[in-house]
């Protein structure tokens, strides 16, 4: 798995893990006032990128039962997902900020943090295709 893989998602699971576990301080920390009422949707948002993290890591191919690597297919496809989730982040911060549903901190962290993991996505695809 390529650098830029590793770290893709190791930073999902690691957003995904803090939004599980502290929702309330993953919340504060992209700028939003943390309500009882939100923090289901916080750690709803934990679980997909938990998930979303898994699963770019699975595609390494280590670790697996039957002991088989997985293919190319397989790894890109887990890309084009991160970078599909990813994409959509960005689009959805700026929306909000828009709104005025977040403030300047959320979208500062939000919209940058979905752009940096988008690419990482896109430089992972990249090197599935030259290896």
């Amino acid at each position: 798995m390529s650098l830029a893989t590793t770290t893709l998602s190791v930073l999902h699971i690691t957003v995904g893990a803090s939004a599980l576990i502290a929702p309330s301080f993953t919340a504060a920390f992209f700028g939003l006032v943390p309500a009882p009422s939100s923090l289901f949707v916080t750690r709803l948002f934990g679980s997909r990128d938990l998930a979303l993290g898994l699963a770019v890591w699975a595609t390494n191919g280590s670790g697996t039962r039957d002991r088989r690597t997985t293919t190319k297919t397989e790894r890109r496809g887990a890309l084009w997902i991160a970078n599909l989730v990813n994409a959509i982040d960005i689009v959805s911060c700026v929306w909000s900020y828009y709104e005025g549903s977040i403030n300047t901190a959320g979208v500062l962290w939000g919209a940058p943090g979905a752009a940096f993991l988008l690419l990482l996505g896109w430089v992972g695809i990249r090197d599935v295709d030259t290896v």
